[in-house]
């Protein structure tokens, strides 16, 4: 068996360290990701922690009317548990019929522009009571383009909706009284008319200046 040549020692060597290098690189890389992975999961955790624990109710649904997830607020506002949510179809059982029209119309054009929309719209509470509600509506969207779910903002109007009705009843109290008041203020005008001519017949000067109504 022939020996080794000199050199043959010498290109093994740095065969092994180049090896070396490339496992403690490879080591650092690995390091490297695995730091970046647990920081990425610390981030989505603290989001995670901020939507379960938000006072805004917040909820993902989906095209055939499945609910996912769900935070407390949510629960809170529909008055169903979490695993009550995800048994049910939000398009039948939380909608009421008035509103399936308004909300399709809102929801073909989130499909068709791929962008968030904003409408009104009431909820029927587990114990059959309404809640006027606003939605945020976000969507999530697969690879090929498509939308997957929806990612939804929920606030409760009811003091907002009670402040409108209230804003409303005043105007029209404000309307019928301006009403009444310019009918009194024509019938004023008609009566003293009527006197000026009376006294203008018995050839006394009239007492009223309606000149500027003239």
């Amino acid at each position: 068996m022939k020996g080794k040549t000199k050199e043959q020692p010498v290109s093994e060597l740095a065969e092994l360290r180049q090896r070396i290098a490339d496992l403690e690189a490879s080591e650092t890389e690995l390091k490297r990701a695995e730091e970046e992975l647990g920081e990425s999961l610390k981030r989505e955790q603290f989001l995670g922690d901020i939507i379960r624990n938000a006072s805004v109710a917040v909820g993902i649904g989906y095209p055939d009317g499945r609910l996912g997830e769900n935070n407390a607020a949510f629960q809170e506002l529909t008055g169903y548990s979490d695993e009550e949510l995800r048994a049910i179809d939000w398009n039948t059982v939380l909608t009421p019929p008035e509103w399936e029209e308004l909300e399709t119309a809102r929801l073909q054009e989130l499909h068709r522009t791929k962008k968030p929309v904003l409408y009104e719209k009431e909820y029927i509470r587990k114990d059959g009571s309404r809640v006027p509600i606003e939605l945020l509506v976000h969507p999530k969207l697969d690879s090929a383009g498509d939308i997957e779910r929806y990612f939804a903002f929920v606030t409760d109007i009811t003091e907002r909706k009670r402040a409108e009705d209230a804003l409303a009843q005043r105007v029209q109290e404000l309307e019928t009284f301006n009403r009444l008041a310019v009918g009194r203020e024509l019938r004023m005008v008609e009566l003293k008319r009527q006197v000026n001519e009376l006294a203008e017949q018995l050839g006394k000067e009239p007492p009223y200046d309606l000149s500027l109504l003239e």
